[in-house]
């Protein structure tokens, strides 16, 4: 008998999975291509190379480490906050924020693990001679943005057709650096989604004052 996973449980498989093949593929990597790169087909090798700034290759300063660990660290919290939300607008969700998930683990492993920086091994190179190197990890987060435009599509749509459409809030508690030996929350404020015409003329109608007033 088949059991059908919670949207929690798929994003978590799909997580778990795209850093597993992730991090495997980097010590694959590691250990055939250190001497030597791979041609693969024109414009496509498999060479090593280390990287230990942000995305793109871009360099925040002596902090870029830091930061690239708080932010990967709240991508995670966000992924697994929304999941559940997202999954009852849109079924693919789940996978779609599995893969960015899984690639934030994987990246963010090699960033802690390796003393040299993220490992990246696919090199896909253009006729203007620039060249672009990645991993594993950065081909499943950019699928998985991908993912997420249609996501925001079917959430547009769906406000589109049913004006009144309550969407799900998603509360995030934000902590704030204040002073030594305190600490301060805040919480977004709660957005009010606009209810439509017909809505409030059935609320009238249901109203016995409503009757008397000309």
């Amino acid at each position: 008998m088949l059991v059908r996973q919670s949207s929690v449980a798929r994003f978590a498989t799909v997580a778990a999975w795209t850093a597993a093949a992730d991090l495997i593929t980097k010590q694959i990597a590691l250990a055939s291509l250190q001497d030597h790169g791979v041609r693969v087909v024109d414009g496509i090798r498999l060479t090593l190379a280390h990287n230990n700034a942000s995305a793109f290759g871009v360099s925040l300063g002596p902090l870029t480490w830091h930061i690239n660990v708080v932010l990967t660290l709240l991508a995670l919290v966000l992924a697994g906050v929304v999941c559940r939300h997202l999954a009852s607008i849109d079924r693919r969700a789940p996978l779609m924020l599995g893969l960015i998930a899984g690639a934030a683990i994987g990246n963010l492993s090699s960033m802690i693990f390796t003393p040299l920086g993220v490992v990246d091994f696919i090199s896909v190179g253009f006729g203007t001679g620039v060249r672009l190197i990645f991993n594993i990890a950065d081909v499943a987060a950019y699928l998985g943005v991908a993912m997420s435009i249609g996501t925001v599509l079917k959430i547009s749509r769906r406000i589109s057709e049913q004006p009144g459409l309550q969407i799900p809030e998603i509360h995030v508690a934000i902590p704030l650096m204040v002073e030594p030996g305190q600490s301060a929350w805040i919480r977004p404020a709660t957005k009010r989604h606009p209810v439509s015409r017909r809505d409030r003329i059935l609320a009238d109608r249901g109203n016995p004052e409503s009757d008397a007033q000309v």
